[in-house]
């Protein structure tokens, strides 16, 4: 491990599930180096597509007060989380793109480890994917996730901090590895769809792909588990779960013959649900 001596942790404000798995995980490398824990907080999440702000947020139209109800906003938030009144906590409100912003604050020492919520493979982040992000900065950036996974990606400098970072042996894996399957499962389905209208799929299957494209809705059957409309790279497809456990991804011409699909299979379940002895066949 390298002998470089930490100074701040910093983290992406993300407001959610996966996001507060993040902060905790920064909050407690914070503890463990007792330093700083540095949130940066942007106008919209970095994850969510937007328009660019430019550099310094020069396109970004937010009032004084506007700019206090954020900040506001995230502190009483993060609150609840710190669990510790002695942690020295700072927020940075940044209106620029995320890239330059947050090279910025590496320069400026604000961070000598970033951690992100990691929502999705291949999500966005600013004008990259969260990987082409991760693997652009120079200092060691820790993924939580992706999703629900309790999974570490490391990018190639973050390698050398494994002690550093608590992370003991097969606790982490390399930020590559996620891209590849990223870029794998989508157009292996799609290209399988081509072929066969139906697919069974294997349950490690379904969690890559739920990671790796667009869930255009979801809805929850009461029986079955959800339904939900993918959209694969432009492909759509409809997931469901037959009644015997199969994992079913069906091929779409169009969304809104998805939606339909969606719509009668929802009538469906709440006609087995009323006890008319409707029986759904899977394969057609």
């Amino acid at each position: 491990m390298t002998t470089k001596r930490i100074q701040a942790i910093g983290i992406c404000a993300r407001m959610t599930e996966v996001g507060d798995r993040a902060f905790r995980f920064a909050r407690d490398l914070a503890r463990r180096y007792a330093v700083p824990l540095d949130i940066f907080v942007f106008p919209t999440s970095p994850c969510e597509e937007h328009e660019r702000r430019g550099r310094r947020g020069e396109n970004v139209d937010l009032s004084e007060q506007d700019q206090v109800n954020i900040e506001r906003e995230t502190r009483f938030y993060y609150d609840e989380l710190l669990e510790d009144e002695d942690l020295d906590v700072g927020f940075r409100l940044c209106l620029g793109d995320e890239a330059p912003e947050l090279r910025s604050c590496l320069f400026d020492r604000q961070f000598d480890i970033l951690v992100l919520a990691y929502e999705k493979r291949l999500c966005p982040f600013g004008e990259q994917s969260i990987e082409e992000f991760a693997r652009s900065m120079a200092c060691p950036v820790v993924l939580v996730g992706p999703g629900q996974r309790e999974e570490i990606h490391l990018n190639s400098p973050a390698t050398l901090w494994i002690e550093g970072l608590g992370l003991a042996d097969g606790a982490w894996k390399p930020i590559e590895d996620a891209a590849a399957v990223a870029a794998g499962i989508v157009p292996r389905m799609v290209s399988r769809l081509r072929e066969e209208r139906i697919l069974d799929l294997a349950p490690e299957e379904l969690t890559d792909l739920l990671e790796s494209s667009v869930v255009l809705s979801e809805n929850d059957t009461r029986m079955c588990g959800p339904i939900r409309i993918l959209d694969l790279d432009r492909t759509i497809a409809v997931q469901e779960q037959a009644r015997e456990g199969r994992i079913l991804l069906r091929g779409m011409p169009a969304v809104e013959e998805a939606r339909r699909f969606v719509d009668e299979r929802l009538e469906a379940y709440q006609r087995l649900w009323d006890g008319s002895g409707c029986k759904i066949d899977y394969d057609l």
